[in-house]
C-alpha cells in the first residue's frame, strides 16, 4: 500500500515535468516562428553587441543610438523585441530591410538610483543564429 503511494507521488511528479518540458518548447517555438519561414541572411552591427556605458547620471535617462545592416542577400525580418526589464525602451526603426541596407536601432535607459546594472535586449531575426542579444552594462551615480 505505501509503495503504491510512492509510486503515484513519482508518476504525477514525471507528468507535471513533461507538461513543463512541452509547455516549454512550444513557447520558444513560438518566438522565432515568424522569422524562420523567411530566406537566412547576415547581419552587421554598427555597435559591438556587449555596450559598457561606464558611469551615468542616475536622474538623466541614457539613450544609445547604432544600426543594423542587411549585408546578405534576401530581405533582413526582425521581430520579437524584448527588453529584461521595463526601465528600458527599445525602437528599430524598420523591422525589414532590403540587402545593403540599414536600420537604426536605438534605446532609451532609464538608470537605477545607485550601483551598477546590466540589461539584456533581444531581439530575433532570420539569421543563422535566430536569437539576438545586446548586453548594456552601466553604472548609475547620485549628482
Amino acid at each position: 500500500m505505501r509503495n503504491k503511494k510512492y509510486l503515484d507521488v513519482f508518476l504525477i511528479g514525471l507528468f507535471l515535468v513533461g507538461i513543463f518540458v512541452f509547455i516549454k518548447r512550444n513557447v520558444n517555438k513560438l518566438d522565432s516562428k515568424e522569422v524562420a519561414k523567411y530566406p537566412i541572411t547576415e547581419i552587421q552591427f554598427s555597435f559591438d553587441t556587449s555596450i559598457v556605458l561606464g558611469k551615468v547620471n542616475s536622474i538623466m535617462p541614457v539613450t544609445y543610438n547604432g544600426y543594423i545592416r542587411n549585408i546578405g542577400n534576401a530581405n533582413l525580418h526582425i521581430d520579437n523585441l524584448k527588453t529584461s526589464c521595463g526601465c528600458t525602451d527599445f525602437v528599430v526603426s524598420k523591422l525589414i530591410i532590403e540587402p545593403m541596407d540599414s536600420t537604426k536601432v536605438s534605446f532609451n535607459i532609464h538608470p537605477i538610483e545607485k550601483g551598477i546594472d546590466v540589461i539584456n535586449i533581444y531581439f530575433d531575426a532570420n539569421t543563422k543564429q535566430k536569437k539576438h542579444k545586446l548586453k548594456i552594462a552601466y553604472e548609475a551615480v547620485k549628482p
